[in-house]
């Protein structure tokens, strides 16, 4: 791995890219190997998991954390909305579509629409 690190650091500086330790991480899934990996002389932070365009990767390749993460975010929107779920004046279709384009994932609602 450190020869790796090496490589890309070699190559990225060639055209003017830089590897930021800071915001470097390091996760290691069914390998036996523990020494510490090292750029720039400094050591690379280890975490067990990652948020990576919105979905939560972890060393154990599941799903749990991201499916948990997930409703955890679907139920925080949806209770911050009660204000808007609870007005009379507020038409069912408002409801609805104010409850699609805020709560559900952009995938459900196109899923929903193919289905219909």
């Amino acid at each position: 791995m450190k020869e790796k690190g090496e490589r890309l650091q070699e190559t990225g500086g060639q055209v003017g890219l830089k590897i930021n330790i800071q915001k470097t991480k390091e996760m290691r899934i069914g390998v036996r190997q523990q020494e510490s990996l090292e750029l720039h002389r400094e050591g690379v932070e280890r975490v067990s998991e990652f948020m990576y365009l919105g979905s939560i990767i972890s060393e154990t390749g599941g799903t749990d954390e991201d499916i948990t993460a997930r409703i955890r975010k679907v139920q925080s929107t949806f209770s911050m909305l009660m204000p808007v779920w609870k007005e009379k004046c507020i038409r069912l279709q408002t409801k609805l579509r104010i409850f699609n384009t805020n709560v559900k994932s952009p995938k459900a609602i196109l899923e929903a629409k193919c289905d219909s």
